[in-house]
């Protein structure tokens, strides 16, 4: 797989899962709308892509659905987190994931022009269980691509009472940054 280096910041909320990550994500973007779920509700990437736009000008959004799975095109920001919902639906098998993202363009005079990569959360496998060590692979195979390039920040999200010893980032962490220097960690009270 090519990555292809990205000059506008980027961030990766990355952790276990029902660590308030979509809640951290909304209010980092200061928009209203990101996919919550509960569990491992997240099956694929969302990218959420800001542009800032024209003073005065109004909010819009753009899904750009890079599986082939839905039409992309233009939509209405209160209907981001319903269409959101409906192609996570196309995931509903427990050992699916997908790997190439949702979009979500995002143009609006008040925003950043950053990009906001919110990740399924990440899973450890039992031994015992085949599917579950499948299902951990995968995911970290998804995290592994979409940290790649050196711009993007790893945020690692996790509960604020969580023992470092069972934290479900930490090690991806320090695989992928093991200097620190690109991963900035966030205690939730989730």
């Amino acid at each position: 797989r090519k990555v292809v280096a990205s000059f506008e910041p980027q961030y990766m909320l990355a952790g276990g899962t029902s660590q308030a990550k979509d809640s951290l994500m909304m209010m980092l973007m200061g928009l209203p709308f990101a996919f919550q779920a509960g569990g491992i509700g997240t099956r694929i990437p969302c990218l959420y892509r800001l542009f800032k736009g024209e003073p005065g000008s109004e909010l819009t959004t753009v899904m750009r659905y890079t599986d082939g799975l839905s039409p992309d095109g233009p939509v209405a920001p209160e209907s981001v987190v319903t269409k959101i919902e409906q192609h996570m639906g196309k995931y509903a098998d427990p050992s699916r994931f997908g790997e190439k993202p949702i979009e979500i363009l995002v143009t609006g005079p008040n925003l950043n022009g950053a990009v906001y990569k919110n990740m399924m959360g990440r899973v450890v496998g039992r031994a015992a269980d085949p599917e579950s060590m499948k299902n951990a692979k995968d995911i970290d195979d998804i995290y592994d691509y979409h940290v790649a390039d050196d711009n993007v920040i790893l945020m690692a999200v996790e509960k604020a009472q969580t023992n470092p010893q069972n934290s479900m980032i930490a090690p991806f962490a320090s695989k992928i940054d093991p200097t620190g220097k690109r991963t900035l960690w966030v205690k939730t009270w989730a």
